[in-house]
């Protein structure tokens, strides 16, 4: 985990705050409860993998003149 945020300070930053409580209620999860709440927010792994689509003939636009018979 990384470096815990600082202890907001008696400013008008509600983000510092909400942060902070957020990172003291995770780190109070015990294993079960940890592995329940990222099994929750976590999409389902994919079980196939991932293929690449086929390139077209060229890449390039076809006012470029690049790919077709008998020019460039």
């Amino acid at each position: 985990m990384t470096a815990p945020t600082p202890a907001p300070r008696k400013t008008k930053d509600p983000l510092s705050a909400l942060v902070a409580g957020v990172e003291q209620m995770l780190s109070e999860l015990d294993d079960d409860a940890w592995q329940q709440l990222v099994a929750r927010v976590r999409p389902p792994a994919d079980t196939e993998p991932k293929t690449e689509p086929k390139a077209a003939a060229t890449d390039y636009p076809a006012s470029w003149g690049y790919g077709t018979k008998g020019t460039k």
